[in-house]
């Protein structure tokens, strides 16, 4: 194992220890919050016939945050714990050491495992982060996820086909799209990864047309992306 990595999940795993420990008496921050609500429906995740019944139990707080819920399920088991926040807050902690591992191998893989581990260790040292995981924030699931989504297409060539590396990066993606709705803002940041790494695969090959269609379509993307972010309210409204 690479010693830089060593360290990364050293660093991580004391961080996570020191969280859930300073947090195991946290209460919800008021009365009828929306982490009660997905509480809740983490609690009567076995009752549902179908994934999309947690909705029905979480009162459509729950809507784009199905993968949270899930997730909050086993954590809930793990901590024998089905009522107060512990559990959600737990996962937001926990989802920031994976994270901060997840970026030095996306780090190493670009540049080197000396500014993976860097990466690492500033974003476990970010103060927002674990202001989120105070409130039980769902939206470090979803950075998860993108981040293994982008590790994904980045050992796409791994595969005996790159474009099943591809395929399972974007099946991650559209996990995150389900873990939080934020989850959106990392679109761009995705694709453009994904454009470089078939470019690289492109240009390995030599092929100029795939490089160009590749170009058009991450342009066509960009602009769509845009376009839908500054019009969507017409767009819904007609």
């Amino acid at each position: 194992m690479d010693t830089d990595f060593a360290i990364m999940i050293a660093i991580s795993a004391f961080a996570g220890a020191g969280f859930v420990w300073l947090t195991r008496k946290i209460q919800f921050f008021s009365l009828n919050t929306d982490n009660e609500k997905q509480v809740y429906a983490a609690s009567r995740v076995k009752d549902c016939k179908w994934p999309s019944d947690i909705h029905q139990l979480g009162i459509g707080i729950t809507y784009m945050k199905d993968v949270t819920v899930f997730l909050l399920a086993l954590f809930q088991k793990f901590f024998r714990d089905t009522k107060s926040d512990r559990p959600l807050v737990a996962l937001s902690g926990l989802s920031n050491c994976a994270s901060a591992m997840l970026i030095f191998l996306i780090a190493k893989n670009y540049w080197n495992s000396d500014i993976g581990l860097l990466l690492g260790i500033l974003y476990l040292a970010s103060i927002w982060p674990w202001q989120v995981s105070l409130f039980g924030g769902h939206v470090n699931v979803a950075t998860i996820l993108f981040l293994a989504a982008v590790l994904s297409v980045q050992t796409a060539s791994m595969f005996p086909a790159p474009a099943l590396g591809f395929l399972i990066s974007g099946f991650i993606l559209c996990l995150s799209m389900f873990a939080s709705a934020s989850a959106t803002k990392y679109l761009p940041l995705f694709f453009a990864s994904a454009f470089y790494e078939n470019y690289k695969l492109a240009n390995e090959f030599l092929d100029p047309a795939k490089i160009k269609f590749s170009f058009a379509v991450m342009v066509l993307l960009i602009i769509s992306f845009l376009a839908a972010k500054l019009y969507y309210k017409k767009i819904v409204t007609s």
